[in-house]
């Protein structure tokens, strides 16, 4: 075997302290490295981690929110099931409801302020709309047409509209007139 002897070639002017330097640097970017890359491996982790968590809490909100959209679903097809098979039922309620809320002394006290001092009424029929307005005929007993015109101007004065006259009879001095007419309430 022959031995070979390597040849060192070292052109710096000082080589330890170069050589010191040079693995001081080395060293401490390689610390430097594994620090950053060790504090971002970490940091890649928790969001990762939280990722997964925020994941795992939308799906479980979806699952929810479809569960009760499902529920609202079969209890809307419970309520118009029973609203059908009760439609008379609580149209009776809600028209007894609209009956109460209407108040009819106040509607006579406007009606009383309305007549002339000589004049009476011989017939009401009143109807209640689904709007919640009263649709009346009524017969009226004046002195004279002056009366009349009187009764009809209060009527419009005190709110009450489409006041109309359908009929005039001369009875005895008197005149019996129909009319018709529709009240809103004011609230």
């Amino acid at each position: 075997m022959t031995d070979w002897k390597t040849v060192d070639v070292n052109l710096a002017s000082q080589p330890l302290r170069n050589r010191r330097f040079f693995f001081a640097g080395t060293g401490t970017l390689a610390a430097a490295f594994v620090l950053v890359t060790a504090l971002a491996g970490t940091q890649f982790l928790k969001y990762k981690r939280q990722e997964k968590e925020a994941g795992q809490a939308l799906a479980r909100i979806i699952r929810l929110s479809e569960t009760a959209q499902r529920e609202k679903a079969g209890w809307t097809a419970k309520v118009q099931d029973l609203s059908g098979k009760n439609k008379e039922k609580i149209d009776l309620l809600n028209s007894l409801i609209l009956n109460k809320s209407f108040s009819w002394v106040e509607f006579f006290s406007l009606l009383e302020q309305a007549l002339p001092a000589s004049s009476f009424l011989t017939t009401m029929t009143p109807e209640q709309t689904p709007a919640g307005n009263l649709d009346v005929r009524f017969k009226v007993v004046t002195q004279n047409f002056g009366d009349l015109l009187q009764f009809v101007q209060n009527l419009y004065r005190l709110g009450f509209k489409r006041v109309l006259v359908t009929n005039e009879t001369q009875l005895e001095g008197q005149m019996l007139s129909e009319l018709s007419a529709s009240y809103e309430r004011m609230d």
